[in-house]
C-alpha cells in the first residue's frame, strides 16, 4: 500500500515542476509526495506555535488541521492519522528496474 493515488488526476498542480527545478529531477513517485507533504504539515504545525512544542506539534495535527501539499490540502484523521489516498499496488518489473502498478479493483 502506498499513501498516493496514481492514477488520480493531478493537472493543476505545478509540484512536478517545482521539483524537477529544485531537485533536477522529473521522478516524482509516492514517496517524494509523502516526504514533501509531512514536511510541509510540520513546518505549519512549529509555525503556529509561539513556542514549539512535540504535544503542540501533536495538538496542531489534530483533525481540523490542514495545509497545502504536493498535490491537495494534507489533513490528518482524529487518531492522528494521515487522511488521505492509500492505494493497493504490486511491484512489477519493467525495463530497466521495477515500478509499482495498481491492483484492478
Amino acid at each position: 500500500a502506498i499513501a498516493w493515488d496514481i492514477e488520480a488526476n493531478e493537472t493543476g498542480s505545478d509540484f512536478p515542476k517545482r521539483s524537477q527545478k529544485l531537485w533536477g529531477t522529473s521522478s516524482v513517485n509516492w514517496r517524494t509526495i509523502t516526504a514533501y507533504d509531512a514536511t510541509q504539515a510540520l513546518g505549519k504545525a512549529i509555525d503556529n506555535q509561539a513556542q514549539p512544542t512535540r504535544e503542540g506539534v501533536r495538538e496542531e495535527l489534530s483533525s481540523g488541521f490542514s495545509t497545502p501539499g504536493a498535490f491537495k490540502a494534507v489533513k490528518f484523521s482524529d487518531t492522528g492519522d494521515y487522511d488521505g489516498d492509500i492505494q493497493l499496488v504490486e511491484v512489477v518489473k519493467v525495463r530497466g528496474g521495477y515500478d509499482f502498478v495498481p491492483l484492478k479493483r
